[in-house]
């Protein structure tokens, strides 16, 4: 997020954050919503669903649950398997 974002400006609090490809995107995420008193984490974005769901159990250590399923993003990427899971 660049700092002049809108988002940054619409909300109680804003934070300029790395990309949700840089290896450290949640290394501080699970920090800061403790900080703020964040119990639950929905993904806004489609790039931010599976590294978030991906690291639900770092979440969890910290009381956050993060409302994204890593198996069930894979699957809706993939429509191949989201036929065969159909069936």
């Amino acid at each position: 997020m660049k700092p002049d974002s809108a988002g940054l400006f619409l909300c109680d609090h804003g934070f300029v954050v790395p990309a949700t490809t840089a290896s450290s995107c949640n290394d501080w995420l699970p920090d800061v919503c403790v900080s703020e008193g964040i119990d639950a984490l929905l993904p806004g974005s489609e790039p931010e669903l599976l590294p978030s769901a991906a690291a639900k159990d770092r979440f969890a250590e910290n009381g956050i649950e993060v409302v994204s399923n890593p198996e069930a993003i894979r699957c809706t990427r993939d429509k191949l398997m989201t036929v065969d899971d159909d069936r």
